[in-house]
């Protein structure tokens, strides 16, 4: 499913008609009715799920910028390890209640 959202990002799937109304909005269905539950009220939980697609698309994409401004490659171990931690957080706080 991945693949083919940067497909459509690029305009590579454009003959697809239609692929989003099947797919992709009832996989945000399902995905929305897990999630939910455990998000704080405070949180909108489909601007939740868009900003992880959006994260992880982005860190794919382009890796973290190094010191000198260029990307990191998205598998580096350094970049890797720092990402992963920064999606945890972010997903922490958007599930822990409010205190």
């Amino acid at each position: 499913m991945a693949r083919l959202w940067i497909h459509r990002w690029l305009a590579d799937a454009s003959d697809v008609a239609g692929l989003e109304e099947r797919t992709s909005a009832l996989n945000m269905r399902q995905a929305l009715e897990v999630i939910r539950p455990a998000v704080r009220p405070d949180v909108d939980p489909e601007a939740l799920m868009l900003t992880l697609v959006w994260i992880v698309n982005g860190y794919l994409q382009s890796g973290f910028p190094d010191a000198s401004g260029r990307a990191t490659a998205p598998d580096a171990p350094d970049a890797l390890g720092r990402f992963r931690r920064h999606l945890d957080l972010l997903i922490r706080l958007m599930t822990t209640p409010a205190r």
